[in-house]
């Protein structure tokens, strides 16, 4: 079996032992559009952030009531009758999960609906952050890029033997077998979870976190992370 396949069997096998939670895009980081908004405005918007699909938002992002696709955003535009159209007569109904579900079961209700995109909810029915059908299969089969993504934004960077960069969205599994360490994957599923569930807020530039023999720390521009295999500490001998 090649190391492609081995990435492959060992993400699925994970996919059972993750929540929802470890893998979605987090309330901070998520992008919207507003049902105030023009089409000329929602266009540019996902032009901007080179996402196929935006939440929409009533208030904020506790009032989600859609999700807007580009290519309807592309054909209201290039309409040759040139009606108006409102963000709420080109948005599609938008599906809600809880951040406890199971990442497979997610996998299972996204193939079977066709949804490429769902709203993760706390417990309180407040807004958590979004999944993504990408999101989920990357932690299967590792970073999907696409036409979007700048070759300089490789996953992994190694800098020496001990150390190497990643960015802050890479899964676990690739930064152990990368780095040959053992990080844990019980609640999180990527650098950027890890940081989430020690420090309970998103990581900032600058933001340390040392697990065991290995030390991570966030860069400045706060996308990428280093990861340092520590050397062993001795007591010193009296």
């Amino acid at each position: 079996v090649g190391m492609q396949e081995q990435r492959i069997i060992y993400g699925a096998v994970e996919l059972s032992n993750l929540t929802v939670r470890a893998i979605m895009v987090p309330r901070v980081k998520m992008q919207y559009i507003k049902t105030s908004a023009t089409i000329e405005e929602a266009y540019r918007m996902t032009a901007e952030t080179a996402h196929t699909r935006l939440p929409v938002c009533e208030e904020d992002l506790d009032h989600i009531v859609g999700v807007m696709h580009a290519k309807d955003l592309i054909r209201a535009q290039s309409a040759d009758d040139q009606i108006p159209v409102t963000i709420r007569e080109l948005m599609r109904a938008v599906r809600f999960v809880p951040e406890s579900k199971p990442v497979a079961d997610l996998l299972r209700e996204m193939q079977q609906s066709r949804l490429h995109l769902v709203i993760v909810t706390d417990e309180f029915g407040g807004t958590a952050g979004l999944v993504t059908l990408e999101d989920v299969l990357e932690e299967i089969v590792g970073e999907i890029r696409d036409e979007y993504d700048a070759e300089e934004e490789r996953e992994f960077h190694r800098i020496d033997e001990f150390s190497g960069v990643f960015k802050i969205r890479a899964s676990l599994s690739v930064v152990n077998n990368e780095m040959h360490v053992r990080l844990p994957r019980e609640d999180a599923a990527t650098i950027a979870g890890l940081f989430m569930e020690e420090l309970e807020r998103v990581p900032e530039p600058g933001d340390r976190l040392e697990v065991g023999d290995v030390m991570l720390t966030v860069l400045e521009d706060g996308q990428r992370v280093q990861v340092t295999l520590m050397p062993p500490q001795h007591e010193e001998e009296d």
